[in-house]
């Protein structure tokens, strides 16, 4: 598999936000999805989401699914 620049790469079990962070390195864009809640701080730290930076315009969405 492969992607260019600007493409968004799914990672269906985010788990660490490994991904994503390779996909942030390579200037693609990510979209992940993880159902434990336990890795958000982690993910945002990997991330660098917790720093502020006016070089980079990131904007991540959590969305917590309703148990119906």
């Amino acid at each position: 598999m492969f992607s260019f620049v600007g493409d968004t790469v799914l990672d269906p079990f985010l788990g660490r936000g490994t991904t994503s962070l390779a996909a942030k390195n390579l200037s693609r864009n990510s979209m992940g999805y993880e159902i434990n809640e336990d890795f958000l701080p982690i993910i945002k730290e990997k991330l660098g989401l917790k720093q502020s930076t006016i070089f980079q315009n990131v904007r991540l969405e959590v969305i917590k699914q309703v148990d119906m």
